[in-house]
């Protein structure tokens, strides 16, 4: 398969494969796709992989750190990352309606994009991880830097990672780092011991979440606002890396009227 060093989003690397080679066979073909998913799931990271496999050479933008139609010409195909902070749409779409251009278009957002440009996309959402996928990109991870750990070592990280593949490589960084220390040994109780002494414990909570809660906990409802004074955390963080995995916990819930909390209780935290 062209995706194998792709992990997880099974449905969406099958078509996608399709959709590379009808592109191989037909140079003067076009596509246009989207990626929604939150942070970290891996859309950059397959965008990457499919526009190699296509093209070897490909542009790269964000929007919101200078982007530009100059040039567009010479390359094929082009990943832009966070399209959801561009400014203007308009000066994307002749580029986007010509045949021959591949545009892979990655977002966290999933209701703020104009419909002119989202209709004129192929559109996929990914999906979450199981805990045997983030326990293999662990795996993979440390085998790329030189590490060695089992896949039950990484599982057991991977249940801390809050179902993102870029948080399981990076705790798998993190936790090297403490255990090379000599700190704890490579075992189970070791690596427990580790994550704990970074702040990430059972079931992925952190020292943030823990705040969060206890806040919340306290007024019972609040404006994100008032949520992100409270805690002094900014809110992008609150609302990409908090939020998220506290709604999926049932901890609370996001309503028109604020922030609800409805209970602190979990088997895991």
């Amino acid at each position: 398969m062209i995706f194998d060093g792709f992990i997880g989003q099974n449905k969406i690397t099958r078509e996608f494969a399709a959709i590379l080679i009808g592109l191989q066979k037909h140079p003067e073909k076009s596509v246009n796709i989207i990626l929604r998913g939150p942070a970290g799931c891996g859309k950059t990271k397959l965008a990457e992989v499919f526009a190699n496999n296509l093209c070897k050479q490909y542009g790269y933008q964000v929007p919101d750190r200078g982007f530009s139609m100059k040039n567009i010409e010479s390359l094929r195909c082009h990943v832009v990352d966070e399209i959801h902070t561009a400014k203007i749409f308009e000066i994307m779409y002749p580029w986007m309606d010509v045949g021959s251009y591949v545009y892979i278009f990655c977002t966290t957002e999933f209701g703020d994009l104009p419909d002119a440009f989202t209709s004129r996309c192929l559109q996929f959402t990914f999906g979450p991880y199981s805990i045997e996928e983030l326990g293999q990109i662990a795996v993979n991870y440390s085998k790329r830097n030189k590490m060695e750990i089992t896949l039950d070592t990484g599982i057991l990280v991977a249940k801390r990672a809050k179902g993102s593949p870029r948080r399981v490589e990076k705790l798998v960084q993190r936790m090297f780092f403490i255990i090379d220390r000599g700190y704890h040994p490579l075992t189970i109780r070791g690596i427990n011991a580790a994550m704990n002494d970074i702040g990430i414990y059972n079931g992925g909570y952190t020292d943030a979440d823990n705040t969060y809660l206890k806040f919340l906990a306290k007024v019972g409802r609040a404006s994100l606002n008032t949520i992100s004074r409270g805690i002094k955390l900014d809110e992008n963080t609150i609302k990409n890396e908090i939020e998220p995995f506290l709604v999926e916990k049932g901890h609370m819930e996001i309503t028109r009227n604020g922030r609800q909390f409805l209970g602190w209780e979990s088997e895991e935290n």
